[in-house]
């Protein structure tokens, strides 16, 4: 049985109290006087290549269909509008999984992993938590008693510019800002890169950015048709250079910067360029289905009408690959996505000819089947390719290698996944009205329902959990066992830490939300951020953001922090001695490092950005004064002796 572990006097505190708490504290603290303004929302890039078939009809090419996405500390009932989201949102209920009436299918997962002989029951997980967290006890924060910080204006907007708040993104080190600026009632708009100020479009588009960071593209308009794409310096302008550019899809870097892709019009023929060369025409290209590799130096994309491609298979020439510039075999349909392998050593399609439909490795068509779901998987180490295929007697079957998997037989698949370490290969089947997972064609116990994307496995890739529902009550399943039944389970929040020891997930019950610790649950609160809850890189200490009576607070060794309006940017240092975060006070956002507040208030975070530690005791992220058009980088060191201010 569930034990209600909801002090009284958690139930009788109220909103007030908890404010007076937060004022009473920001009356202590030095305070700036910028005006706040609310956080925006990033807005989503589309996924390339997804679900996307090329030379087929939508019938032909659909692959089998999924439940409703696994989305992390999600509410099915909360509003789509995301001008101001909260951190906090409401936890959701695992009615995301399968419903044995739906025709959908969920997700896959890995391998029968071998579980510890100790652990034999709830009871007994509970007793090694216990014993775990005896064993980290003396894990916690290195105390400090100063902390310097430091604030560096990195960014102004001209004085007769208005800034587009929906637009300002940190870079991917959270050293500098990028946003667009309107000009004389929003005529003509610029791009703003830390302190570089861009040409003026009548639109502007963008920006991309490489992973290395060091270099930035984004499109500008100077009327409908009149495109042209500029590279920009961190701090400093380049030379630009015009292209006739689709706008509808944004360029794209290769990994180290090296590459950029581009799709172009020279005329009325879309074609791709990459770099400064532009490729041939192949037939009509896909953009949505470019893929490419890990390393950058590969690409590929689909053509449906193909001219100049090699011979055709089965006579067909409705679709092909182009892969590094160069045409390859012609098929009668191509079903996207494509994929490449980890090591960027093999590329992977789905190719469908008179006979049938056929998994294409490295250019070699395999086995004919009457439907094959793609993408077809690779192993991590890139030694094993897999995917679900449908014989011609109607059942699907996990092909492992070209070879089928005894064991995986089923009315439907949900999907493949290789465990880490490449050693299991597992999928979800559904027989009847109820859904199995298959570790190496080993079929686990049947439920109702397994939630999608809620598998996952330890960095070692010796253990594994996902959340199953038999009799509407969700269960965490670790290492092949259930733990305690739930009213619900949070999407997103299961967790193995660093060194695969310990196991966390964020269940319901009672109409309350409880973080689960090797067994052992936490506090409860009204709701829990999935997306806060980590381990400390040494696996010692765990971390969340909890909601009570409206108001977050930082949950750190079972020990709850200062209330405030919002947190984000949650980040332990390097050494796990720390926790760092941003938090929203009445008078305004400021940094906290293990409770201890900073000297500066700031009106908002920015969106993207992200707390960075140096070091173990040096730290960065930038905040913003839109309305003020001020960005600044923040920088704190703590010292237990106390350290002066470095310029």
């Amino acid at each position: 049985m569930y034990v209600d572990f909801f002090p009284r006097s958690i139930r009788t505190r109220t909103i007030m109290s908890r404010m007076a708490t937060i004022i009473g504290i920001g009356i202590c603290l030095l305070l700036l006087t910028p005006q706040a303004l609310g956080q925006m929302a990033e807005p989503q890039p589309p996924a390339p290549g997804a679900g996307t078939s090329v030379g087929i009809s939508a019938a032909a090419a659909t692959p089998q269909s999924s439940p409703q996405d696994f989305v992390p500390g999600m509410n099915a009932g909360m509003s789509t509008d995301m001008t101001a989201p909260d951190i906090m949102m409401e936890a959701e209920s695992f009615t995301l999984g399968l419903d044995p009436t739906d025709t959908s299918s969920p997700t896959i997962a890995p391998a029968d992993l071998v579980l510890p002989k100790s652990v034999e029951s709830y009871l007994e997980i509970g007793e090694i938590g216990q014993s775990l967290e005896n064993e980290f006890a003396d894990a916690g924060p290195v105390e400090f008693t100063s902390m310097a910080e430091h604030a560096e204006l990195i960014s102004e907007a001209p004085d007769d510019a208005v800034i587009d708040a929906s637009t300002i993104r940190a870079t991917a080190d959270s050293d500098d800002v990028h946003y667009v600026v309107s000009f004389g009632m929003g005529n003509s708009l610029a791009m703003v890169v830390g302190d570089w100020l861009g040409p003026r479009f009548k639109k502007v588009l963008g920006p991309s950015v490489p992973p290395t960071g060091d270099r930035m593209f984004y499109y500008g308009a100077h009327s409908v048709r009149d495109y042209e794409m500029l590279q920009v310096g961190q701090r400093s302008r380049r030379k630009p250079f015009h292209l006739e550019a689709d706008p509808s899809f944004p360029p794209v870097y290769s990994p180290d910067g090296k590459y950029l892709f581009a799709w172009v019009i020279p005329g009325k023929n879309m074609r791709l360029q990459v770099n400064s060369e532009t490729e041939p025409i192949f037939g009509k290209p896909s953009p949505e289905s470019f893929v490419m590799s890990p390393d950058g130096r590969q690409w590929a994309y689909a053509v449906q009408d193909s001219t100049n491609g090699g011979p055709g298979i089965g006579g067909g020439n409705g679709g092909m690959v182009v892969r590094n510039g160069k045409a390859g075999l012609a098929y009668n349909m191509i079903s996207t996505p494509m994929s490449f392998s980890p090591n960027s050593q093999h590329f992977a399609h789905v190719a469908a000819t008179i006979h049938g439909w056929v998994a294409v490795i490295n250019d070699k068509p395999g086995p004919q089947y009457s439907q094959i779901s793609p993408p077809i998987v690779f192993s991590p180490d890139s030694q094993h390719f897999a995917y679900s295929a449908r014989r011609e007697d109607g059942v699907w079957v996990v092909v492992l290698d070209h070879k089928e998997v005894p064991g995986t037989e089923a009315l439907r698949h949900g999907g493949i996944e290789f465990s880490p370490n490449s050693a299991h290969l597992a999928a979800y089947l559904k027989k009847g009205n109820t859904w199995s997972l298959t570790i190496d064609g080993q079929i686990h116990p049947a439920y109702d329902a397994i939630g999608k994307g809620s598998l996952i496995f330890s960095k070692d890739g010796t253990r594994h959990a996902y959340a199953a529902m038999r009799d509407g009550q969700w269960y965490a399943v670790l290492d092949g066992k259930e733990l305690d039944a739930n009213e619900a389970l949070l999407a997103g929040s299961f967790r193995f830490s660093p060194d695969s020891r310990r196991f966390v997930y964020v269940a319901k019950h009672n109409g309350y939300w409880r973080a689960v610790l090797d067994g052992l649950a936490h506090a409860p609160f009204q709701s829990i951020d999935a997306a806060s809850v980590q381990f400390s890189h040494d696996s010692r200490r765990l971390a969340y953001v909890g909601k009570l009576e409206g108001l977050p607070r930082v949950v750190v060794d079972r020990q709850e922090k200062t209330p405030a309006l919002d947190i984000v940017q949650l980040t332990f240092s390097p050494d796990g001695h720390h926790l760092a975060w941003l938090a929203e006070m009445p008078e305004g956002w400021m940094l906290q490092v293990d409770d201890i507040p900073g000297q500066y208030r700031y009106a908002s975070p920015i969106p993207n950005a992200k707390i960075v530690f140096d070091s173990d005791t040096q730290l960065h992220t930038v905040v913003a004064f839109p309305q003020e058009g001020r960005f600044f980088r923040i920088d704190a060191t703590m010292n237990a002796t106390g350290i002066a201010i470095a310029e």
